[in-house]
């Protein structure tokens, strides 16, 4: 990680190894809880380093929390807000007093040494026996301290990483000390990198998906939800289609009886070629997302999961909505009334909630992809075939970034037409974040040179994450562009 990106008292220190130990004064490995200069608690390493402010950390968690300021707002009630790496407690302490008791908050301990210190410190007491904070940390069982709080670790690092990408579903994320890492958790930066990506993703469109949200509630409330999608095909096997390269490579007629699930940019391609998907799905809140369905008959436009936030005029615009609540999102209320109340009332807790389980949750990390093959495993699908979710384009070709007949491959044949320059074309593709030097170099699952934007190679991780969640389920890769998934097999 660089030194400071996530948080000014971030300390670049090289990985060690967890351990374990009795709980003393100090946690195994020497680490320890002291006061600070003005009585305060602050985390101190073996070396003597304080990991916070000597002098006062409380004043440094309060600066770390108008750090992030720009996320919380507006704070809803329940609102979960996970900190990495607490310290000696004082963010823990900041945390509740900045937002009182309307969040829920979530300390997590990626290093087993630390949490042995803090359990151990007399000044973390008050914040053990907090009902409102619940405790993830990494360590064997005999670390396990029981208190008035929920506590849970895991020594299972793939367990524990699972763990936390499941809290910081629809929560603030603050990274507050986040090295050393231990050497099992070396996915911890990347996971880091995704809720980093996740928070920008969320204020760069806070705005205009607060706009849709409330276009979007009278239509969306009165629409049978994806729950009546459950179970649809269950134990069959279906075929999730995204907008990448490799789906032109496919030949669709070898699963031309198999129920299909398309995003967006894969609708127009697929119809192109006849294939007629049972499923559409389309999340984002920007209006270039019309142009997926501009042009097509309303009669070819299958059932559409959307979310509260789609994009208001596709929601209107599409013959048939299928309501979606993203994971871990507060819901609408399901009546007028409630809608009126203020959002800060606790009564109207269990009719949101209602409304949650009513219109059905799918997952939502960044990633269309990730919602269509939640939407798969939710209709009980034993078996997915993933088309078109490639992740990455061809090195030899850098403007193949989607399939043909995608709308973004329809922009740039009308670039091409129109200036009759290839310069104006590379350029509209290095704007989007899509040409060679914004990648890595991989081989594809067919051994073939391809590029991954960063941006990309984010959401290959969470897909991962997801299919980890999910070992009923055999995900199968079909597309020659694609990049390794773990836990996803190849079928070409």
């Amino acid at each position: 990680m660089t030194r400071g990106r996530f948080f000014p008292y971030y300390r670049g220190m090289k990985r060690i190894s967890t351990g374990t130990g009795r709980v003393g004064e100090k946690g195994a490995g020497g680490w320890s809880i002291r006061p600070a200069r003005n009585g305060r608690p602050a985390l101190v390493s073996p070396d003597g380093r304080w990991m916070e402010s000597r002098f006062r950390p409380d004043v440094g968690a309060q600066r770390c929390l108008e750090a992030f300021s720009d996320a919380f707002s507006p704070i809803k009630d329940r609102t979960v807000v996970v900190v990495i790496g607490p310290g000696g407690g004082e963010i823990l302490r900041a945390a509740r007093k900045f937002f009182g008791r309307k969040v829920r908050i979530i300390g997590v301990f990626p290093m087993s040494e630390h949490w042995e210190a803090f359990v151990a410190a007399k000044s973390s007491r008050d914040l053990l026996e907090d009902s409102g904070i619940r405790f993830l940390f990494f360590g064997k069982e005999a670390s396990f301290v029981r208190t008035g709080a929920a506590v849970w670790g895991t020594a299972d690092p793939s367990e524990f990483l699972r763990s936390l990408a499941d809290a910081a579903r629809g929560a603030i994320v603050i990274p507050y000390i986040v090295s050393p890492c231990p050497e099992p958790l070396e996915d911890l930066e990347r996971l880091l990198e995704d809720f980093d990506l996740r928070r920008r993703t969320a204020l760069r469109f806070s705005a205009l998906m607060e706009e849709n949200r409330a276009a979007n509630e009278k239509r969306f409330l009165s629409a049978p939800g994806i729950e009546r999608w459950k179970n649809r095909w269950k134990g069959e096997e279906v075929v999730v289609a995204g907008g990448g390269p490799s789906l032109d490579e496919i030949d669709l007629q070898r699963f031309s009886n198999l129920p299909w699930i398309a995003v967006g940019t894969a609708l127009k391609p697929l119809l192109a070629r006849r294939v007629q998907p049972e499923l559409c799905v389309i999340t984002d809140p920007q209006d270039e997302v019309l142009e997926q369905i501009s042009g097509v008959p309303p009669e070819e436009i299958p059932p559409t999961i959307v979310f509260p936030t789609t994009c208001r005029n596709v929601v209107h615009l599409i013959p048939e909505i299928v309501p979606a609540y993203p994971e871990g999102e507060e819901a609408f209320s399901e009546s007028e009334e409630e809608s009126s109340k203020a959002t800060s009332n606790p009564r109207n807790a269990a009719a949101k909630d209602a409304a949650a389980v009513r219109k059905g949750e799918l997952p939502a990390f960044g990633t269309v992809a990730g919602t269509a093959l939640g939407a798969a495993v939710l209709t009980g699908a034993r078996r997915v075939y993933l088309a078109g979710i490639d992740f990455a384009f061809p090195a030899d070709d850098p403007l193949r970034t989607h399939s043909r007949g995608t709308a973004r491959e329809e922009r740039r044949i009308f670039l091409l037409d129109r200036f009759s320059s290839i310069e104006t074309d590379r350029l509209n593709s290095a704007l989007r974040g899509g040409n060679e030097d914004s990648g890595e170099r991989l081989l594809s699952v067919a051994g073939i040179s391809v590029v991954a934007p960063e941006n990309l190679r984010l959401y290959a991780r969470a897909v991962e994450r997801f299919v980890a969640r999910h070992p009923e389920v055999e995900f199968v890769q079909i597309g020659r562009f694609a990049v390794p998934l773990r836990g996803v097999k190849t079928v070409l």
